[in-house]
């Protein structure tokens, strides 16, 4: 089996926040999000690749990238229908329902990930994504997605997937994880705030 490469960063790279997504979880993440023949993928903050390389061919793909290293790596990457963006995705304005979904592992600090996962179900109706236990606790997180997105699945990682790049400095996850599957309300939850139905299952893989 191919391992995963490891790269030398200097600190201006621990800087941006970088935890690449091994192949052993992007590949559980894809076969999760029940990705269908001429569906239009996003991944919007794409790294090196680890999600792009597990993506089906069958499919039209979007990976967007604001480190211009990262952005030459993800063009290395052979698919028959495939666009690399170098961008900010907070910036990135194509039209409303762009894609079919997004799936992602996006940046931590500073809420990004949140802003992210609204950003992403404005060009998508539906966002799989990686995130930390309390991605969906907070009112900051309330009033900047959940009043606007419903999760309609969960998956736990019952132990912690072992990162690699800048920002984990080799050390992997310092938190656990989950993966989420998120759609967009078309009612603000503040006027109807019926239950969500959350299916939630676990994943046990060693991740090795």
């Amino acid at each position: 089996m191919k391992k995963t490469p490891v790269y030398q960063f200097d600190e201006t790279a621990v800087a941006k926040d970088q935890y690449f997504t091994t192949q052993a979880i992007a590949k559980r993440m894809v076969e999760w999000a029940e990705i269908s023949r001429g569906m239009h993928v996003l991944e919007p903050s794409a790294g090196d690749g680890g999600l792009v390389r597990c993506l089906p061919l069958n499919i039209r793909l979007t990976a967007i990238d604001v480190d211009p290293e990262m952005v030459a790596r993800l063009r290395q990457i052979r698919h028959p229908a495939y666009e690399v963006v170098e961008s900010d995705f907070l910036k990135y304005q194509p039209k409303r329902d762009a894609f079919d979904l997004a799936i992602m592992n996006s940046p931590y600090a500073n809420g990004a990930d949140g802003k992210h996962a609204a950003h992403a179900l404005r060009l998508a109706q539906r966002a799989v994504m990686l995130v930390r236990t309390n991605f969906e606790y907070g009112v900051n997180r309330f009033n900047g997605l959940f009043r606007w997105a419903t999760v309609t699945r969960r998956a736990v990682l019952t132990r912690r997937p072992p990162f690699y790049g800048p920002a984990c400095k080799g050390d992997g996850a310092r938190h656990d994880y989950v993966v989420l599957e998120m759609v967009r309300r078309e009612t603000d939850r503040l006027e109807d705030n019926e239950p969500d139905r959350v299916d939630t299952e676990y994943w046990t893989d060693t991740w090795a």
